[in-house]
């Protein structure tokens, strides 16, 4: 070593001398190592447990002078002196309480243990004793997990009661492994969820002290799914004829009112109740509106017997109604020509005035409505004829109200018959001359 290199250490030693003259280090500031150790007494035993238990006790020294420092529990099962052994570093003249942390628990020593920390002496041995009232034991995993599918985004769930060793306070519950919500019982409907979506489900058991047991685990592999609930439709009501009613036409108008509560589109038959056979059948029904058909070639002086069925997939069906139909009808009907009227002017279907004219002008098209009716029975038809120059229309309405469009080009005067016939054949005839003009 040359004679730089050894001048240098020697300046540095002179330099760490010097330091420590001017600044001594009392005894007092240097932390030196200890330890304690004891068997530690739970209820007068010593803990036996695993050691996944034993981890979840631990021993603290709360000093006076510093934050309480703390160590693992350890048990020694080849030592009949110790069961934990605690390693610290502590200052001379300090004290430090000891409590007992068992499973989140602080637990203070019957004898309210402290140490002192003498100079020179580096190990302590103190027997501790603790009572416990704490459970700590987790209920049994829930068995008997069911879920069962109870439609329109909902599913019923129910489990087994655990009882086999602890009070259970309630239940946890989780969907797709995520918390969803706690229960005291053993049944729960999950409401809210989309249709046709697969759901998982696991359920614990909690006992009073807050401890949670093993989860009961559906088997996710085949989840269940949810579907869409498709309740009935309601019963139809509000029948037309009205029940137990005269007087009824040969080829009555046959009505109900139908509802679905899920705003369903419905499918409505009419039955004979005499022979089940069918009447005929409205589809794409509209939720609360009425649902007609005509039930033709009826019997005079006849009672008959009928009912609706409305359908979504399920069925519904209606009360029984009951009407009669009229006497024999030999009485013609009434029948008019209300449009065009007496003396009025029309240019392109619109009256521009009444009663001047001797007979009603028309220019341009115009609709011809006809009114007929019969009391004893029903209109089944009108038949209207237009006859004049270059103009021959012969036209069967059937459907009430009775109404031809005239478009076709005329010139002059036109002869406008109309003839009603009833469902028992009789007949009535009216008829109007007007002048036409394009």
């Amino acid at each position: 070593m040359d004679k730089k290199a050894i001048k240098s250490i020697f300046t540095c030693l002179i330099l760490i001398f010097s330091f420590l003259t001017v600044f001594p280090i009392s005894q007092a500031d240097i932390s030196t190592p200890h330890s304690m150790k004891g068997i530690l007494y739970i209820n007068d035993e010593i803990p036996t447990s695993p050691p996944s238990d034993l981890e979840q006790i631990l021993v603290k020294l709360v000093f006076t002078t510093e934050s309480y420092k703390d160590t693992i529990y350890e048990y020694n099962s080849n030592s009949d002196e110790t069961n934990y052994n605690v390693g610290i570093f502590g200052h001379e003249g300090e004290t430090a309480d000891i409590t007992v942390e068992y499973y989140g628990y602080e637990v203070i020593p019957d004898d309210n243990q402290t140490i002192f920390i003498n100079a020179g002496t580096y190990g302590y041995i103190i027997d501790l004793h603790i009572t416990l009232e704490i459970d700590i034991e987790e209920p049994s995993k829930v068995t008997g997990l069911s879920v069962t599918d109870a439609k329109d985004g909902k599913l019923d769930l129910s489990w087994d009661e655990a009882t086999d060793n602890v009070a259970v306070d309630h239940y946890n519950i989780y969907r797709d492994s995520t918390f969803l919500t706690t229960t005291p019982g053993t049944t729960y409907q999950d409401t809210g969820l989309n249709n046709d979506q697969e759901y998982c489900y696991q359920i614990s058991a909690v006992d009073t002290s807050d401890n949670e047991g093993e989860k009961s685990t559906q088997d996710c592999e085949t989840p269940t799914k949810t579907t869409i609930q498709n309740n009935p439709p309601d019963k139809p009501t509000n029948p037309k004829p009205i029940n137990n009613t005269e007087d009824i036409c040969l080829n009555p108008e046959l009505s109900v009112f139908v509802t679905d509560p899920d705003d369903d589109t419905l499918t409505v038959s009419f039955y004979n109740a005499s022979n089940d056979q069918l009447i005929g059948t409205v589809n794409n029904v509209e939720n609360a509106s009425d649902a007609t058909v005509i039930w033709y070639d009826l019997d005079f002086n006849t009672y008959y017997h009928w009912y609706a069925v409305a359908s979504d997939g399920e069925e519904t069906q209606s009360d029984e109604y009951v009407f009669k139909t009229i006497e024999e009808d030999n009485n013609k009907p009434s029948v008019n020509i209300e449009k065009p009227e007496e003396g009025s002017l029309y240019l392109f279907g619109d009256k521009i005035f009444q009663g001047i004219l001797k007979i009603p002008f028309i220019i341009g098209s115009i609709e011809i409505v006809v009114n007929a009716d019969d009391k004893e029975s029903s209109i089944s038809r009108v038949e209207l004829s237009i006859k004049g120059f270059l103009c021959d229309v012969n036209e069967s309405l059937t459907k009430h109200p009775y109404t031809y469009e005239w478009t076709g080009f005329a010139f002059g005067k036109y002869n406008i018959t109309a003839t009603a016939y009833d469902v028992s054949g009789n007949s009535a005839t009216t008829s109007i001359i007007v002048r036409k003009f394009l």
